[in-house]
C-alpha cells in the first residue's frame, strides 16, 4: 500500500511539473519606422533635391526578424536581422537598393508577468549594403530600445518599443515563446 501511494504521488508530482510553462526561446517579427537607414534617406532627400534637379527617394521601414534565449529571469541574449529597401529617382533613372543588418543584442527584462512585461534592449552589429563597392559595403549599426512593452498570453505577445537604431524609433510586432 505504501508503494502504491508513493507511486501515485510521484506520478501526480511529475504531471504538475509537465504543466509548467518555461519557455526560454522567443522569435519575433516586427516593423519599425524611422530606422537609421530611413533617417539617412530623409536627409539625402533634402540634399539630393538641392544638388540634382530631379531627385526623389523613398524607403520602407525596417522589417525585422528576431531570436532571443533567456539566460535567467532578467537577461536574454540573441539578435535581430533587419531588411530595408531604398528607392531613388535621379534624372528619370530609377534605382532600388536593399540593405541587410545583423545586430546581436542583449535584452534586460524589468517586469515579467503572465500577461504583461517591460524590457530594454541594447545591440550593435553590421549593415550590409550589396550595391556599394569595396570596404563601404559594411557599416556599423546599432539598436537601443529604451522601453519595450509586451502584452498577451505568455506564448504569443504583441509588443511595441521606443528607441533609436536600425530597427527604428518606433517598433511594433508579434513574439512567440517556446
Amino acid at each position: 500500500m505504501k508503494k502504491l501511494v508513493l507511486s501515485v504521488f510521484s506520478i501526480l508530482l511529475s504531471l504538475h511539473l509537465l504543466g509548467q510553462t518555461f519557455r526560454p526561446n522567443e522569435v519575433g517579427i516586427s516593423y519599425g519606422l524611422y530606422s537609421n537607414s530611413q533617417l539617412y534617406t530623409l536627409v539625402s532627400n533634402v540634399f539630393g533635391s538641392v544638388l540634382y534637379k530631379d531627385y526623389h527617394s523613398s524607403a520602407t521601414g525596417a522589417i525585422v526578424a528576431e531570436y532571443y534565449r533567456d539566460l535567467g529571469e532578467l537577461i536574454s541574449v540573441g539578435g535581430a536581422f533587419a531588411y530595408f529597401n531604398l528607392s531613388t529617382t535621379e534624372n528619370e533613372k530609377q534605382n532600388s537598393y536593399n540593405n541587410f543588418s545583423l545586430i546581436p543584442a542583449v535584452k534586460f527584462h524589468w517586469y515579467r508577468r503572465a500577461w504583461f512585461g517591460s524590457y530594454s534592449k541594447l545591440g550593435a552589429g553590421l549593415t550590409f549594403l550589396p550595391w556599394r563597392e569595396g570596404k563601404d559595403r559594411f557599416q556599423f549599426n546599432f539598436q537601443v530600445s529604451f522601453l519595450g512593452l509586451e502584452a498577451g498570453p505568455e506564448f504569443l505577445r504583441a509588443f511595441a518599443e521606443v528607441g533609436v537604431g536600425e530597427q527604428g524609433i518606433v517598433v511594433a510586432g508579434l513574439r512567440y515563446r517556446f
